[in-house]
């Protein structure tokens, strides 16, 4: 990942230049009301506006304050929408309730501190639930010792129990949880980091196949495929920037044709995981491969992509880049860009680290910010253009 003064100093220029239409973000604990956003006509925008959320406007306050005096929300990775009285956020510990002492001019629209590295992290409620208003529903406080970084939070929706599995970066594992969180069924991976059949190096995503088994990716150049029963089947770990090899990989998902579309922030042969992170963002693609991790095609020039999710209607590709504070849409069959939107900045409907995405069954679209610590809710802005729309995503929610 890139520094948190990196991604500043970066997303700043974009906007002075009018180039950046990034999501920023603000702590919780930071008063501030989104800023009222242009309406959508069969024209076009009404007079004014800057486009700040794209076709979206931010529900404020969701979620709610949850009721732990002098903490707040981190670093804030993923998200799972079950349904929209029970969305699943995942992050890596709470952070203490502060405000910046004399903040220089503007401040109020800049974020103040990184999630990710801020001082005194407290690691609880690393998994929990909430309803439409934003109220918690429950916190899956009995795992916390389990957890280290984790990054994503889903569900095998072929399975009919739903079960929810996390990876995690820095625990080097993924762990598979019944749905009301009052089981561990499974645990794929130890504390020590490895790349054999029982040790991830930094797992960072997972996507099924009906069947139940599984892809994961890693950080440290792996793509594997396992069982349902958790059995290694197949690995592909060789470092390099020609087609077919890879260096950090961050994301993974399947089609209805099982093509597994992986994004790859890339590493050449030769270079540490961080040499690669510093060499230039230009070596960020997505490479896509079939079921038996044969190389088959790659789109170029995606940047730091964090989360890609496939559309229900497999039209759609949608991505987040979290340097760049992007939500991105591309053509599934072609992969041409089609759109893009978000500001950075520190007010709601902003983002800073969009880390993931989710859409409940009402149409309301969920965003985590590592750098940010927080998540948002979105609802469509009126008259917006449904082509804007994230639309269902495959398979997220029981058919």
């Amino acid at each position: 990942m890139q520094t948190f003064t990196r991604v500043v100093s970066r997303s700043f220029a974009f906007l002075l230049v009018g180039t950046l239409t990034a999501c920023g973000a603000i702590p919780p604990d930071r008063e501030g009301t989104a800023p009222p956003g242009p309406q959508y006509s069969p024209e076009g925008y009404e007079r004014g506006g800057e486009d700040m959320s794209g076709p979206y406007e931010v529900v404020p306050n969701w979620p709610q304050p949850i009721g732990l005096p002098g903490l707040t929300f981190g670093r804030t990775a993923s998200v799972y929408a079950e349904s929209p009285d029970r969305v699943f956020v995942l992050q890596s510990a709470m952070l203490p309730v502060r405000t910046p002492s004399n903040p220089p001019p503007l401040i109020y629209y800049l974020p103040w501190r990184s999630a990710v590295t801020a001082e005194g992290q407290v690691s609880t409620h690393i998994v929990t639930t909430y309803d439409r208003n934003g109220k918690l529903k429950e916190a899956w406080t009995q795992w916390d010792d389990l957890f280290r970084l984790p990054h994503r939070i889903r569900t095998n929706p072929y399975d009919p129990e739903r079960p929810i599995w996390v990876v995690d970066n820095s625990a080097n594992s993924v762990f598979k949880f019944s749905n009301d969180g009052s089981e561990l069924l499974m645990r794929i991976g130890e504390l020590q980091e490895g790349d054999d059949e029982t040790h991830f190096h930094g797992p960072n995503d997972i996507a099924f196949l009906p069947n139940g088994d599984f892809f994961v990716v890693e950080s440290h150049h792996r793509l594997t495929k396992w069982s349902a029963a958790g059995t290694l089947l197949l690995e592909k770990k060789m470092i390099g920037l020609e087609p077919g090899r890879f260096g950090n990989l961050h994301s993974v998902d399947v089609d209805a044709r099982q093509r597994v579309y992986v994004a790859d922030w890339g590493r050449a042969a030769g270079e540490t995981q961080q040499q690669g992170m510093q060499a230039g963002l230009d070596r960020g693609r997505l490479q896509i491969f079939d079921a038996d991790l044969n190389y088959l095609d790659e789109w170029p020039h995606m940047l730091r992509v964090g989360s890609v999710r496939i559309s229900t209607d497999q039209r759609f590709l949608y991505g987040t880049d979290d340097t760049y504070n992007k939500l991105l849409q591309y053509d599934l069959a072609t992969g041409r860009l089609l759109s893009s939107w978000g500001t950075y900045g520190a007010r709601p409907g902003n983002l800073v680290g969009p880390h993931d995405l989710s859409v409940d069954t009402e149409g309301n679209l969920y965003v985590p910010e590592i750098y940010g610590g927080r998540v948002q809710k979105f609802r469509p802005r009126d008259g917006a253009p449904a082509a804007r729309i994230v639309s269902r995503l495959y398979k997220e929610h029981l058919e």
